[in-house]
């Protein structure tokens, strides 16, 4: 928790940083001047006696913070940098990964929806779409006539429910703006059959099939919010084709059955000659199985239609009955189309990967001397541990002789003369300076010194021989 508040308070904790230091600072310049020094050499004393102030705060905020994101965020900004010094590079480059991954994007949203989620529906591996199907008339599926599906239903055992329902578009014209609804008729038990109910008021009750039953309807998510969204809707009286309609229910937002575009699902009230009609095959039955009827729920439908064939041999004579999943159903037709562009869709962003790599190579080419006078100047490949914790020198300075460590004995020319010998005992709570000799002190020149093992060397002392 306080790695996060230091990024929240960045000011301030910085400001405490140097402060604190500085406190460091005065508190050892006091000690010098009790001791007799003066103010210049007091302060020049604590300085080299502290070390590098800057090295000690870095080590502060390595402590304090959390050092995998704050590189991050410098290689961030350093990529921006390098990205606003070639817009043409960075436009063609953000342009190629937004096309191949905006098409990705767009296109598996609807596989996804479509293909891989299930159905909205209560057990949607129970439900499914009973067709009709003619030696005269080829393979495909085909609708079942309003006769065909009450005989189906009140002989069923196999099916908890069977349900038929139709497209039928209507007028809605009692409004400011008439307009075209796309709605469907629709048998009492299809919402049952679904296992889905309103979201506002209620859905069609047994007996508002009856052809003299109250015109009634329920309309969609969609449909309420053009009507205003009120929530007084319920009860609300419409004109549906010239006759007059009661809004008795709003179905949740994510409820399209059968598509998208229904607006408005209204009772299958027939005439009694209407229900009697084997001829016209104009209806879509959808059935939910029993649990575990899945077996002989093909058998019966077979034996249904056969003895339909016998009743019936005008219109009947010939037909049989198939059980196909509701998802086959609905999707089937679409599933190879929506493979089909997910894989050209996959084959756009492979393209587009490898143009920006080619990109990116000759981006690399272009800044071949770049890098080349980096390495020049002592610049390293960034490591997750500092460079001075790891015993090496800064970029660009002279290297110690590997396995040697700074202090020792057998590094040493010659000895520190005229100043106080730093030990490990009077190291200060920031670490003091271990400094070693790299060439013989013989000259009397400053020698060049090294950076210790987690302690860097603020300045360099002159010294005699041994």
């Amino acid at each position: 928790m306080k790695r996060v508040l230091r990024y929240l308070r960045a000011e301030r904790f910085e400001h405490d940083l140097s402060a604190e230091i500085e406190a460091h600072l005065e508190e050892k310049i006091d000690q010098f001047i009790e001791e007799g020094r003066t103010p210049e050499a007091a302060r020049a004393n604590a300085l080299r006696q502290f070390g590098n102030r800057t090295r000690v705060a870095e080590y502060s905020r390595e402590q304090w913070a959390f050092v995998p994101f704050d590189e991050f965020v410098q290689d961030l900004r350093f990529a921006c940098r390098i990205l606003a010094r070639n817009p043409a590079f960075t436009t063609v480059a953000v342009l190629s990964l937004a096309l191949g991954i905006g098409a990705n994007t767009i296109l598996f949203g609807a596989v996804d929806q479509v293909l891989l989620h299930a159905l909205p529906y209560r057990e949607p591996a129970c439900l499914f779409a009973v067709t009709s199907r003619s030696a005269n008339h080829g393979i495909e599926p085909m609708q079942v006539s309003a006769a065909d599906f009450y005989d189906w239903r009140a002989q069923s055992h196999s099916f908890e429910s069977l349900s038929a329902y139709s497209s039928w578009p209507m007028n809605l014209t009692n409004v400011d703006e008439p307009r075209r609804l796309e709605s469907e008729l629709v048998s009492t038990s299809l919402f049952s059959t679904l296992g889905v109910n309103a979201e506002m008021g209620r859905t069609f009750q047994p007996n508002e099939d009856q052809e003299k039953s109250p015109f009634v309807v329920v309309i969609s998510h969609r449909l309420w919010q053009e009507f205003g969204a009120s929530p007084q809707i319920i009860g609300h009286a419409v004109t549906l084709n010239g006759s007059p309609a009661t809004i008795v229910g709003v179905m949740p937002a994510n409820f399209a059955f059968p598509s998208p575009d229904v607006d408005a699902w209204t009772p299958l009230s027939l005439s009694a000659k209407n229900r009697s009609n084997r001829e016209g095959r104009w209806l879509s039955v959808i059935g939910r199985l029993n649990p575990g009827a899945n077996e002989r729920s093909a058998a019966e439908m077979d034996i249904m239609t056969r003895r339909l064939a016998v009743s019936y041999p005008a219109s009947n004579a010939g037909w049989s009955a198939s059980l196909l999943p509701l998802t086959e159903q609905l999707i089937g037709k679409a599933r190879p189309i929506l493979l089909i562009i997910q894989a050209a869709a996959l084959l756009l962003l492979l393209v587009t990967c490898v143009n920006l790599a080619n990109l990116l190579l000759a981006r690399g080419t272009s800044r071949a001397q770049e890098i080349a006078v980096r390495a020049a100047l002592g610049g390293q490949p960034r490591s997750s541990t500092p460079a001075t914790a790891r015993g090496e020198p800064f970029a660009g300075g002279p290297r110690r002789k590997s396995g040697s460590r700074c202090g020792d004995p057998r590094d040493r020319t010659c000895k520190e003369t005229g100043e106080r010998t730093h030990s490990a005992n009077q190291r200060s709570s920031h670490g003091c300076f271990s400094c070693c000799i790299r060439r013989s002190c013989n000259t009397g020149d400053r020698a060049h010194l090294w950076i210790s093992s987690g302690d860097p060397c603020l300045a360099s002392r002159p010294c005699k021989p041994d």
